[in-house]
């Protein structure tokens, strides 16, 4: 994001600065005590500084995240006593803003003259004041979390145990774990997000970007704002791993290597170890590489970056190059690579320091084991089979039959369309699933769904294998497949009594707790209600 540099603000904050006809350097007459403006900016301190090098000094703490270094250098602008000055309001707006006081940032951003337009911090500070206004806080031991009333805040409890696992798992790889609580910012549209975080709203489109990181704060969009939904927690996840790598190199780590450590480690907070990156992915990363010396992550961003095939490919390639800076430097390259880069500044000479080799040479060396990489030929993709008018009709039949719970029929009419020519579809084996279980007849239900459930299936059918489960007393499977359905779509009721009913019979009475108010505040009803609702939701149906 492109705010105004702090000496663009001096320069219309304070009065304007003598021109050359007037410069006391031209002009002998003119002496320094003679312009006001110069004198209360450039006249030391009692601890020997101008108030423009304070002022400086202070931006760059805050953008450092380094509250307390600013909130000392404060100390010494207010020694000045400079009552009124724009300056000295505009700092002022700038230490509340990332206090999260809002407030009292729009009031002094007010008084300090800033226009209330685009990319401004009176802009910023007046969305997150209105924000704050329908917010609920919730607190846990690392984190502060605003998220607005209703049913967003079902996922309150989710988030922060999201993000506690992953500030657990980052202060292994990275060593280093943020000083003070990180305040956390849950927007339930594109718009709000766009609000809050001052970025354009087609940032807001892709998971990818649906996590912000800046101003000492995170701001985090729901997957309701999204058709489909996305991987909401791995996009908490991601965005917490940029706060942490900015704030350990005091906003020095560039942006591809934050990219590359984030797109690497989003999936630490429920595994050590990465998921491996899809083929597709590869074979694209391969074809580009392969006509381009130029890396994706060092290309200029365009005005689509994080919604063009190239957001993909940078995920991709950011991913490989994480995993390749891990396997040549070891387990610890993260942690030294940001330690080197908070000294330094420069992301190419830590990583020529740590491999003990010239930049340009490391990268030749990672982009030749990319296109190195060989896969198994894959099998090719059979044909699309036809549907028949036949399959058609007995699926609309079975779906009728469904409808008035006659189940029998239903599963008879669903058995003889899978038979047709047609091929296998998610939403039709979920559905011959459901009407299988309403019957009870649970072994069939699960040939059926064997066929349909893998890494690709749509989160709606783990939810209908997590019901299977839970009838089978499986409640450790049910949890998992549950769990895989909130990953998507978590403000489906279902999901959470699955989990309450899965935790209760584990004896997990944190995840019990959490599933049972998270399905109270999306039913809107009492939690002794979610208990019988539960109950009645993993008890098989007489057949």
């Amino acid at each position: 994001m492109r705010l105004p540099c702090l000496l663009c603000l001096l320069t219309q904050l304070m009065p304007a600065q003598p021109t050359a006809a007037q410069n006391p350097a031209q002009n002998p007459a003119q002496s320094p005590a003679q312009s006001p403006a110069q004198s209360r900016a450039d006249t030391p301190n009692p601890f020997g500084h101008t108030l423009e090098e304070l002022a400086l000094a202070i931006e760059k703490a805050l953008n450092a995240w380094e509250l307390d270094e600013a909130q000392l250098l404060m100390v010494q602008v207010e020694a000045l006593n400079l009552h009124g000055l724009a300056l000295l309001h505009y700092l002022q707006g700038r230490m509340a803003f990332q206090q999260g006081l809002y407030a009292q940032a729009v009031d002094a951003f007010a008084l300090a003259g800033q226009e209330d337009k685009p990319n401004s911090f009176l802009r910023l500070a007046n969305a997150a004041k209105h924000f704050l206004k329908t917010a609920q806080p919730f607190e846990s031991e690392h984190f502060v979390l605003f998220v607005p009333q209703g049913k967003q805040s079902a996922l309150a409890a989710y988030i922060l145990y999201t993000l506690e696992a992953q500030y657990e798992a980052m202060s292994l790889e990275l060593a280093f774990a943020p000083p003070k609580k990180l305040r956390v910012e849950w927007a339930s549209s594109a718009p709000e997000w766009a609000a809050l975080s001052g970025l354009p709203l087609e940032k807001a489109l892709s998971p990818h970007t649906a996590g912000f990181c800046g101003f000492g704060k995170m701001v985090v969009l729901s997957p309701s704002a999204v058709q489909g939904g996305f991987a909401w927690q791995n996009s908490l996840a991601h965005a917490y791993v940029h706060c942490a790598t900015a704030q350990k190199t005091r906003n020095q780590t560039p942006p591809w290597l934050q990219k590359a450590l984030a797109a690497y480690l989003e999936n630490h907070w429920k595994s050590p170890h990465p998921p491996a990156l899809p083929q597709a992915d590869w074979a694209a990363l391969q074809q580009y590489l392969g006509a381009s010396n130029t890396l994706v992550l060092e290309k200029k961003p365009g005005p689509t970056a994080n919604t063009s095939p190239t957001a993909q490919l940078a995920l991709a390639e950011g991913f490989l190059l994480a995993e390749y800076l891990k396997a040549q430097l070891g387990p610890q390259a993260f942690s030294q690579l940001l330690s080197i880069l908070s000294q330094q500044g420069n992301a190419e000479h830590a990583i020529a320091q740590l491999s003990r080799m010239p930049w340009p040479q490391w990268k030749q060396r990672f982009r030749k084991a990319v296109l190195a990489r060989r896969f198994p030929i894959s099998p090719q993709p059979q044909a699309e089979k036809k549907t028949s008018p036949q399959r058609l009709h007995a699926l609309r039949l079975a779906k009728l039959y469904a409808s008035h719970q006659h189940h029998e029929a239903a599963v008879y009419h669903y058995a003889k369309a899978q038979a047709l020519p047609g091929g296998e579809l998610p939403h039709v084996a979920q559905s011959h699933a459901q009407s299988l279980l309403a019957l009870s007849r649970f072994e069939e239900a699960e040939r059926v769904l064997a066929h349909a459930v893998d890494e690709r299936a749509p989160a709606t059918l783990w939810l209908t294998l997590g019901k299977l489960r839970l009838h089978q007393s499986q409640w450790a499977k049910a949890q998992q497949a549950f769990e895989r359905t909130l990953a998507q779509h978590p403000f489906l009721p279902e999901v959470h009594l699955g989990l309450y009913a899965a935790a209760s019979a584990q004896n997990n009475a944190t995840l019990a707790k959490r599933a049972q108010q998270a399905a109270a505040t999306l039913l809107e009803t009492s939690t002794e209600t979610v208990d019988d609702m539960a109950r009645a939701f993993s008890t098989p149906t007489p057949p």
